[in-house]
């Protein structure tokens, strides 16, 4: 039973693997968003965004401060919006 996952887990891998190699990530477009802080008074944050095509469907990210890039699903300030009280604590930070 062991051998029977390992092969099913190694199997959906090299599938995985296969696929990103046919159908790589390439990026279409670039572009930047201003996203106004929750807080109020605070100064208005600007960052980079992106536009990706995988396997022919399309897909939106913004990138944080930290790096990361995440989903935007076509609306990025609200995704930055969303990101969470630490993300604006870091910013703030930032700023000082």
């Amino acid at each position: 039973m062991g051998l029977l996952v390992a092969a099913l887990v190694l199997g959906v891998l090299a599938y995985g693997l296969w696929y990103q190699s046919q159908h790589p990530r390439r990026i279409v477009s670039e572009g930047k968003v201003t996203v106004q802080a929750k807080r109020a008074g605070a100064a208005p944050v600007t960052l980079r965004t992106r536009e990706l095509d995988v396997a022919g469907k399309r897909f939106s990210e913004v990138e944080l401060p930290n790096g990361t890039w995440i989903g935007c699903d076509g609306d990025c300030a609200k995704a930055v919006r969303e990101a969470g009280d630490e993300f604006w604590d870091k910013i703030e930070r930032e700023r000082r």
